[in-house]
């Protein structure tokens, strides 16, 4: 091993010099910064870090932003080993901000899942939502080996730490209150309430409706979000007095939280989800429809049928989502069989080439995903990677 180490650093050696000879300088950076992982791994951490900087020096020089973040995020990783945690917490929300600048969700996902692992101790609910967050990003670029990692993690979490739905809380109002953050955390919420009223442990459900109450005493960046979470505090406190009040703010919903009411409604009695066919464009207003018609005519003709056939499969994406976020196990199961059976009609008969078969194996992955499976989004058009990575 350490015989493999000398050759590939006088390997690394060798190619600064050409890049110096070339005038190479985001190459030479790049080489720098695998070089001080190399002495990293051998224990020369003082030399490690020297490499890092001058690595950093170069990324400013010629203005990578992503490579500067990339070169932080190692470099805060080393004060880790060198027990200095107040530094690589600076250093790895440094590199945090420049991931949210460039656009970088695997970057940003790694330096939380890393931040969340060195607040562990000192702030596990803090660590917990930022691992959360880690997750989420993780799952939507299908990271599946980041995901299980993560996933293990937050259980390791779960098992030292007593994080209560209040830390949660507390934790992401001690934040920048984002809009991504507070979608995961009305999604633990969701999942929170559903066992609560399951268990029908009234002291649980008091204190799950006090804690909403919390959260709402704040301004939500999202639009709804207030009165969702009013309602779930009614259905908390089942309080036959407030049945005017639900409807009140029921009818207020946008129309995604109405269907997470609706998702879990039916999970708390033990419903399956079921594929509405007749759900398409009913939510649209007429102003909406004919604006909608323009944008379609406007489109070339591959574009528009692939459009015509999204939103056909719409109620079945709808309900993947619903039973992702809020099914059991048997719902997705149930779910995937019929979603499967979509797959198979859609490419019934038809020709390479044909937005059909697009279809079909986007529905066979959303069917990978309802079983827990490593979905191979690879093979998706550019339209259906990023809709079915947001699921």
């Amino acid at each position: 091993m350490r015989g493999e180490l000398a050759e590939a650093e006088r390997l690394y050696r060798e190619s600064l010099t050409i890049q110096d000879q070339v005038g190479d300088l985001q190459g030479r950076s790049a080489t720098l910064h695998e070089l001080a992982y190399l002495c990293r791994v051998r224990g020369e951490l003082a030399e490690a870090e020297r490499l890092y900087r001058e690595s950093l020096t170069i990324n400013d020089q010629v203005g990578d932003l992503q490579g500067r973040s990339a070169t932080l995020h190692a470099l805060a990783y080393l004060f880790v080993v060198r027990g200095e945690l107040a530094e690589a917490e600076r250093l790895y929300r440094e590199s945090l901000t420049i991931n949210d600048q460039v656009g970088d969700l695997y970057g940003k996902a790694n330096t939380l899942g890393m931040l969340g692992q060195l607040l562990a101790q000192r702030e596990p609910a803090s660590a917990h939502t930022m691992l959360q967050q880690a997750l989420s990003l993780f799952q939507q670029l299908g990271a599946v080996r980041e995901i299980q990692q993560t996933q293990e993690i937050l259980a390791d979490l779960a098992g030292t730490a007593n994080i209560t739905l209040r830390d949660a809380i507390t934790a992401w109002l001690a934040t920048e209150r984002e809009t991504e953050s507070l979608a995961q955390l009305i999604n633990n919420i969701c999942q929170y309430t559903i066992a609560v009223i399951r268990n029908d442990d009234d002291h649980a459900r008091a204190q799950t409706a006090d804690d909403l109450a919390l959260l709402r005493a704040n301004a939500l960046p999202i639009e709804g979000a207030n009165a969702f979470l009013g309602i779930l505090q009614i259905w908390l406190r089942n309080d036959a007095s407030m049945t005017a009040k639900q409807a009140q703010l029921r009818a207020s919903l946008p129309v995604g939280f109405e269907r997470a009411l609706a998702a879990m409604e039916r999970d708390i009695n033990g419903e399956k989800i079921e594929v509405d066919s007749n759900d398409e464009a009913s939510d649209l207003t007429p102003e909406q429809q004919a604006a909608m018609q323009a944008a379609l005519e406007a489109m070339p003709a591959e574009q528009r049928a692939e459009l015509a056939i999204l939103m056909q499969l719409q109620p079945a994406l709808v309900a993947a989502h619903q039973a992702l976020q809020h099914g059991t196990t048997e719902q997705r199961a149930e779910l995937a069989e019929q979603i499967s059976h979509m797959a198979e009609q859609a490419a019934a008969g038809e020709q390479a080439g044909s937005p059909w078969l697009n279809a079909a194996t986007a529905l066979n992955v959303v069917v990978a995903m309802l079983r827990g499976e490593q979905p191979d989004m690879t093979t998706l058009t550019p339209t259906y990677r990023e809709l079915l990575g947001r699921l």
